[in-house]
């Protein structure tokens, strides 16, 4: 009926949902009347209500008088990838093009070899490609289909690896997402695994696998199977599988809930036909949406067409050089790539290398690394100068090439390269290159010219590596900053390298006529163009050689493949842009149970030590503690003094307050649920836990405390002993240990003030953090 059940939020993303489903019906059946409700709904669309004031659009918003809209914003990678891509095309009054990179792509985390951004409950990742065909696209930031594809491969590899726990559990039986569940309900799933009240008990979701369908089919049609036909007369029923069961313990769930079956449903209908995905892509919003996104593609097949603009492409450049020669490197190389292409013979081929082959006594460092590259590829791609480019790889001029220095965005890298792959050289003066970056529009890159970035990769296959990324990166850049004048050689050549789905379907056109430049971009996009058309082309050869796989071993940036086909994301590690750590703070703790009151007092208080996502609004009531630390040969004394109900606010009586204590024992950062790792909490009163309020608890390893928390006529105190035996730890005089403590007070809806406090918490990566430093003085 569309009444509203149980005082529940109008949500944004459950909006953008309805949106989303009215355009893919607007879309199919054409209808004046649908099409007519369809635009007046998404015409009276208020994203900029929806904002509050603020840059992100809010979770949701309650009517009743004192409610409001949640403190709460779609301020990370989550299910509002596709809100948010909506939110740039429908309505009369899209946001603007900055939204879309206003949202952190955070978590990021990594299981295995999969490296993604990670939000452990399946749902998150699929519903908005219900909708979006992300397919071979990307933006600055991340593949948000490989990253969907990657959180179900691996949530499939962690539930086989937990089948010591779950013995029911398997390569056929796995399926982690939000459910019904014995106990009720469950945001379940992982990685990271679910913990407390999320944590796994053995329980398998069908819609998590059936939600995936189009990201690993045959992974998760595998599961669907093996459900139905081994368990289908108690989990198949008159709707399809039921919503969750347990082999463990043989609960099946009794309800059946819609929204699981939708998604379901739905990316079954994708994977079978592609129907739902291209009616929302072919609308006017989306194509809207997805320019201003800056989402580009990456395809690499080409069309028939799209081939045929390239090959016309590389023939020009082929005519020029035949002309004009480039040095002998990219000379040598372009007749490869021209041979590659049919645009030579073999007999052609090789009476242009011939002469090529000892044509350089130059003692230039790039010159003799293009000319060392193309002989390596010379000598896999016409066997019959097999003997000969040996013969003239050794007569290079090596001791030209000095070691030291030197940025690895340089095009020097290429010979750093080769000198570790000839023994020459130690694999350190590989992994010693400077990694300077700089910012370049949306994205951060290597420090380097274009040439540099571009050339090393035409026979080095970076594509998997720091430098790879980088060059995909400058890619990006020009592509976001684009304007309707085509590009230049050498930056065409790294598009046709890295998107060439995008580059042919915007300057295809252009491809009938020469493009300017000197004979060394002439090489270049030749060799890219051959590259794209035949399966790697000239630097597929090169990759053959077996120096070539020597240096590959060498060198272990090459093997960990940072970037490469288990990685979702462009701006990890170096390239990250990462901000500035703050200072890390340092107490001190007294000795011998002396009062605190001769020792350090820290005072936390103020929006610089914030520590939660919530919007902190005027009126809101002030929270402020102050601690202090002594110790003993027994224990650790935590002292603290909280005033959270200060005289003047208006504070709602239920809300949760307490102060936590985070202890990092071996100062190498603080892992959640880390085995050498502890976060106390000092309950004062918990609302949706009252039976706790007054006692602590410590959540990753049980460690013990003793404490005493008093009511004060303005907050509380805490009072706490910490056994050294209890956290691992023999104290001494001069020990320094990781600590922060921190203080919170939050209310129990969303729309109410929420706050934490932390003292010195900086999240060093999306696994641990680092702490203040606690001195035993």
């Amino acid at each position: 009926t569309g009444v509203r059940v149980g005082g529940c939020e109008l949500s944004s993303i459950d909006s953008a949902l309805l949106f989303a489903g009215a355009i893919v019906a607007r879309e199919y059946f054409d209808d004046p009347e649908i099409t007519e409700l369809t635009n007046r709904l998404l015409g009276e669309v208020d994203w900029e209500w929806f904002r509050n004031g603020g840059t992100l659009v809010s979770l949701g918003w309650h009517p009743e008088p004192g409610t409001g809209f949640s403190r709460y914003r779609w301020n990370k990678y989550s299910e509002h990838l596709l809100m948010s891509f909506m939110a740039l095309g429908v309505s009369a009054r899209p946001v603007e093009p900055e939204y879309w990179q206003s949202w952190d792509r955070t978590p990021l985390g990594r299981y295995g070899d999969y490296v993604y951004l990670q939000e452990p409950p399946l749902f998150v990742h699929q519903f908005p490609h219900a909708f979006l065909d992300m397919r071979d696209r990307r933006d600055a930031h991340a593949d948000y289909f490989k990253n969907s594809r990657l959180a179900t491969l691996a949530q499939r590899q962690m539930s086989i690896d937990l089948r010591h726990e779950f013995p029911s559990w398997s390569e056929v039986l796995w399926g982690l997402t939000a459910s019904d569940s014995a106990t009720g309900y469950k945001a379940w799933g992982g990685p990271p695994r679910t913990q407390r009240f999320n944590a796994l008990d053995g329980t398998v979701v069908p819609c998590a696998a059936a939600g995936s369908l189009l990201f690993a089919p045959a992974e998760t049609l595998a599961v669907l199977h093996h459900m139905r036909s081994a368990h289908g007369d108690r989990v198949w029923k008159r709707y399809g599988f039921v919503d969750a069961f347990n082999l463990e313990t043989g609960w099946v769930n009794k309800d059946v809930i819609g929204i699981d079956l939708g998604i379901s449903l739905v990316q079954a209908e994708n994977l079978r036909t592609g129907l739902i995905q291209r009616l929302f892509m072919q609308s006017a919003e989306a194509k809207l949406a997805l320019s201003k996104a800056g989402l580009f593609s990456t395809r690499r097949d080409l069309t028939e067409a799209e081939a045929g603009q390239v090959q016309s492409l590389a023939a020009l450049a082929w005519r020029s050089l035949d002309k004009t020669p480039s040095g002998p490197g990219l000379q040598l190389t372009a007749v490869l790539a021209a041979l590659r292409l049919g645009l030579l013979t073999e007999a052609g081929a090789l009476e242009r290398a011939q002469p090529l082959l000892d044509a350089s006594l130059s003692t230039d460092t790039e010159a003799i690394a293009q000319h060392a590259a193309g002989l390596l590829a010379t000598r896999q791609a016409l066997p019959a100068l097999a003997q000969d480019t040996t013969a003239s790889l050794e007569a290079l001029q090596w001791s030209a090439i000095k070691p030291g220095g030197g940025k690895l965005g340089d095009a020097q890298r290429l010979a750093v390269f080769l000198q570790v792959a000839r023994g020459a050289w130690p694999a350190d003066e590989w992994t010693s290159l400077a990694r300077t970056t700089e910012a370049l529009g949306p994205v951060h890159v290597l420090t380097s010219t274009l040439p540099s970035a571009l050339l090393p990769g035409l026979w080095l296959d970076e594509s998997e590596i720091l430098t790879g990324a980088s060059a995909a990166q400058r890619g990006y850049a020009w592509l976001f900053e684009y304007s309707p004048t085509a590009p230049d050689a050498f930056t065409l050549a790294l598009l046709l390298d890295k998107f060439p789905g995008e580059v042919v379907q915007r300057f295809g056109w252009t491809f009938d006529r020469e493009i300017e430049g000197s004979a060394d971009e002439q090489a270049a996009l030749l060799i890219a163009a051959a590259n794209l058309l035949t399966d790697g082309g000239v630097r597929a050869w090169f990759q053959q050689d077996p120096l070539v796989k020597a240096g590959r071993s060498a060198i272990p940036e090459f093997s960990e493949a940072a970037f490469g086909a288990n990685t979702s994301v462009f701006a990890q590690r170096e390239l990250a842009g990462r901000e500035n750590a703050p200072a890390q703070r340092r107490v001190v703790a007294g000795r011998n149970g002396t009062a605190p009151s001769q020792h350090d007092w820290q005072t936390v208080t103020g929006l610089e030590f914030k520590d939660s996502g919530a919007d902190v609004l005027p009126g809101d009531a002030p929270v402020m503690m102050r601690f202090a630390f002594t110790w003993d040969e027994r224990a650790l004394h935590f002292h603290a003094e909280v005033n959270d109900t200060p005289e003047g606010f208006n504070v709602p009586p239920q809300r949760n307050r307490m102060v936590e204590l985070f202890i990092d024992p071996p100062m190498d950062g603080l892992a959640w649920l880390g085995p050498r790792d502890y976060q106390f909490a000092f309950i004062h009163s918990s609302h949706f836990a009252p039976d706790v309020s007054g006692s602590a608890r410590e959540f990753f390893n049980a460690a013990e405390s003793s404490t005493s928390i008093r009511e004060t006529d303005h907050g509380y105190t805490v009072e706490a002993s910490i056994p050294w035996s209890s956290i691992g730890i023999t104290p001494r005089a001069g020990l320094e240990i990781g600590v922060s403590p921190a203080v919170v007070s939050e209310g129990t809806r969303e729309w109410e003030a929420s706050l934490k406090l932390n003292w010195s918490y900086y999240h060093e990566s999306e696994t641990q953090a680092r702490l203040g430093v606690l001195r035993l003085e």
